[in-house]
């Protein structure tokens, strides 16, 4: 029989979610709520929740499928492993770990105590070192989840700099939404991948990730954030069984110089709409605050109009200057809003006897955006 254990909170985060408990019944608030944290406890979580992956459970309200790593990591230069954790939740905002999030529901290699990354052991596995939840369907009586894996794959852009790359997509299910099997792609090039990476010169050739997937009449449709080593792009691929995966397009270009996507358009999430289709997605900018929360619609999911502006949330701290805001899951509500889960990282500073050391955490918090905006 499995276990569960509910998520403990500092006081201040309790008072925002008694605060979100006591808004009335159509009357949602205007603030994000924080309703994941990392813990204090369960190494593997200890300094970042992130890629809220949130789908409606008719059995239980909702389930949430998450990444967690335990470092404070401040750049790329130093990472961690990522595994996907899992919660579960009646009304959306007060969630229960799964297992008491003692241990996570998916990994990429389980490392024992003392073990170190074996260089050619980690080619052999897309997500050696990362798997970090992109979607997550019911299809049937089987839970289908596609992720982002990575292996450590690293290129240099710089003197002493590096950035990740060679990101893939992977697929798993399972009966239960908590014992998961991955299933294995047919290239042998990938690593066990179910979407690699594009031929040269293509729009994937260097990562491919975050992938968004819906059911559409027979067919499954993929969105994904795609990298050829300059630009991030989102594109698009389908597939009749979850496994075999054929690439159709770019679905959106970043914009013009100036813009707020000029920088790439990356972490794609779809909604299915009566009209359509609709992506929220990240885009990256020049400005001190990088990072913003960018939509497009379609009537086709093949032809895309982005939306003017950006949607600002609401997260306590706020974010301030490069702190990243990653929307994970956006949600349709009967009213025309939309529930959106979203990542979003905070930094902060300790002043040592050697400089100013700086540190990132990362929560996820949920807000309503309603349907006029």
């Amino acid at each position: 029989m499995r276990s569960t254990r509910s998520i403990l909170l500092p006081a201040a985060l309790l008072a925002g979610s008694i605060a979100a408990a006591a808004v009335p019944s159509g009357r949602p608030p205007r603030v994000a709520v924080r309703v994941l944290s990392p813990t204090l406890f369960a190494g593997w979580q200890t300094s970042h929740v992130s890629d809220p992956v949130v789908v409606r459970d008719p059995a239980l309200g909702f389930r949430m499928f998450y990444s967690g790593a335990a470092t404070e990591q401040r750049s790329e230069a130093a990472w961690d492993t990522w595994a996907i954790g899992a919660a579960t939740s009646r009304d959306g905002r007060r969630w229960t770990w799964v297992g008491g999030g003692y241990e996570p529901v998916l990994v990429g290699h389980r490392f024992h105590e003392g073990e170190v990354v074996d260089a050619a052991a980690r080619a052999t596995a897309f997500d050696f070192l990362e798997a970090r939840p992109g979607a997550a369907l019911r299809e049937g009586r089987r839970w289908w989840m596609w992720y982002t894996g990575w292996n450590g794959e690293e290129r240099a852009v710089g003197p002493g700099r590096s950035e990740k790359v060679g990101f893939r997509i992977g697929a798993a299910t399972s009966a239960d939404g908590v014992r998961w099997t991955k299933r294995t792609g047919a290239a042998s090039s990938d690593a066990g991948a179910v979407l690699g990476l594009g031929p040269v010169g293509s729009a994937d050739s260097i990562a491919a990730g975050s992938p968004t997937v819906a059911r559409d009449g027979s067919s499954l449709r993929m969105w994904y954030e795609a990298y050829d080593g300059t630009t991030w792009r989102i594109a698009a691929a389908t597939s009749t069984d979850g496994v075999a995966w054929t690439r159709t397009r770019v679905a959106l270009e970043p914009g013009a110089p100036g813009g707020l996507d000029e920088g790439g358009a990356r972490h794609p999430v779809v909604v299915a709409l009566p009209t359509g289709w609709e992506i929220w997605y990240q885009g990256r900018s020049a400005s001190a605050a990088p990072f913003h929360v960018l939509r497009a619609r379609s009537a086709d999911g093949r032809t895309w109009r982005k939306v003017e502006g950006e949607v600002v949330l609401h997260p306590d701290p706020p974010a301030a200057g490069g702190e990243e805001v990653r929307v994970g899951s956006v949600l349709a509500r009967a009213d025309g809003g939309r529930d959106v889960y979203f990542a979003k990282e905070t930094t902060a500073s300790r002043a040592l006897a050697f400089g100013t050391v700086a540190s990132t955490t990362t929560a996820v918090y949920a807000e309503v955006v309603p349907a006029r905006e």
